[in-house]
């Protein structure tokens, strides 16, 4: 039978062979573009982990725990306020999703529990061993470039992040983080770190003149997102750079015009409004 073989091979049209060398071909240019694509993917992701580690402590160590600071705050325009998302919305319109480090070999891990109005966003941001620095945790509304509408905040002057506990990483390691149609995709986004400045009691005030266009984590020229208030496809949050473990109780995002005043009397009533 082996005697056989090369007979058989030899009996094969010109025309079999050709085509026999075109799969051939064709399989090795398949297999070489996926590695090129995974490749890609790792190589941006990676890009993104370490310029936000370089915004942070570059130090990869675990980081005691530091609740929001302040004492208590309110808002005094609250008829102009334009309530973006809430955990009170119908959840099959604004899924929310995390997306950890993982995705590109490292070992960070949260989740997010929605139940009586809030959104228990908890996790750990680990240190990924063949980067040697600290990972990152995500959280958004839908899937990674996915495309939702939200109501225009177009006139209000800053985005609201109303918190009903935190403990672990401090907030300084959280960014709030903005896509918009049309300007932003799975690579493009726009944010902002939560600074103590920003943040008094469990109310968060960012101003939309801050946010800042990225590309891979790297900041770029591009338009300013006060112009693009109306075209909001995503809202999330994340943290990057630290290590440590996290645990935020989300009430909602909102859109707000009058800065931000602490008063621990009022707060019970900001609170409840």
């Amino acid at each position: 039978q082996n005697s056989r073989t090369p007979e058989l091979q030899n009996s094969r049209t010109p025309e079999q062979r050709t085509k026999g060398t075109k799969v051939g071909n064709y399989r090795r240019t398949r297999n070489i573009i996926k590695m090129m694509l995974r490749l890609t993917l790792v190589t941006t992701l990676a890009c993104i982990l370490l310029l936000q580690a370089q915004g942070n402590d570059d130090t990869p160590t675990e980081h005691s725990s530091d609740q929001l600071r302040g004492s208590s705050v309110t808002a005094t325009d609250e008829d102009e306020d334009i309530l973006l998302v809430s955990f009170d919305s119908d959840p099959t319109e604004h899924p929310w999703t995390t997306i950890n480090d993982p995705v590109m070999g490292g070992a960070s891990t949260s989740t997010i529990t929605v139940s009586s109005g809030l959104g228990v966003w908890e996790g750990e941001v680990r240190v990924v061993d063949f980067l040697g620095a600290p990972g990152f945790c995500t959280l958004r509304t839908g899937d990674l470039g996915e495309v939702q509408h939200f109501p225009d905040p177009t006139g209000t002057d800053y985005l609201t992040v109303l918190f009903e506990g935190a403990s672990g990483l401090p907030v300084e390691t959280f960014s709030a983080q903005i896509s918009v149609s049309g300007v932003t995709d799975p690579e493009h986004m726009y944010q902002a770190q939560l600074g103590n400045e920003d943040c008094c009691g469990l109310i968060c005030q960012v101003p939309w003149s801050i946010f800042q266009l990225s590309f891979r984590g790297r900041k770029i020229d591009g338009p300013a997102l006060s112009e693009n208030l109306d075209k909001i496809s995503s809202i999330g949050l994340g943290t990057a750079g630290t290590a440590g473990k996290f645990s935020l109780s989300i009430n909602s995002f909102s859109g707000t015009v009058s800065e931000l005043s602490c008063n621990e009397e009022v707060y019970d009533e900001v609170v409840a409004a």
